[in-house]
């Protein structure tokens, strides 16, 4: 049975939306992974220099190294849209809550860089003509970090 071209775009979609959640959830393992590693490779040299409180919160930065090297990776394979737009979210989602993250003694400094890099995403899909999926998927995951921000969840 041959699926129409509708059923295949809300199959799409919840394959996004489902399989996205699950890579939120993959992020945040990751980052407390990456967490501990730095806490028991970086730390105890810090802690002998004196200077922990300054590197204790760089873990972050490789975090976000991490997730970009292994995303420019998967994005630069020869995988369906689908896959890669699904995959999109985990980077997207990963940089606007570092931002948060970073950022969350001024909110409105959270907002405007979060917008900033949402546009910069919109326009870079626009320019290279990507699927609507990869549209989607900056979207859900824009709904995602707004529904966190408004209702005031913590990380």
């Amino acid at each position: 049975m041959k699926l129409k071209p509708w059923q295949t775009s809300v199959f799409s979609m919840l394959v996004i939306v489902g399989v996205g959640f699950v890579l939120f959830n993959v992020a945040f393992i990751l980052a407390y992974a990456v967490m501990i590693g730095y806490e028991l490779v970086v730390m105890p040299f810090a802690d002998r220099i004196g200077d922990a409180g300054q590197i204790h919160f760089s873990w972050h930065y490789i975090y976000l190294l991490l997730v970009l090297l292994l995303s420019w990776i998967v994005l630069h394979r020869p995988l369906p849209d689908l896959v890669k737009a699904t995959f999109f979210t985990l980077p997207l989602v990963v940089v606007l809550t570092e931002v948060g993250i970073q950022f969350y003694r001024w909110p409105v400094l959270v907002w405007v860089i979060g917008a900033v890099i949402v546009g910069a995403v919109l326009s870079y899909l626009y320019k290279t003509k990507q699927s609507w999926l990869y549209y989607f998927a900056t979207f859900y995951v824009v709904a995602a970090e707004i529904f966190v921000l408004l209702s005031g969840m913590e990380i």
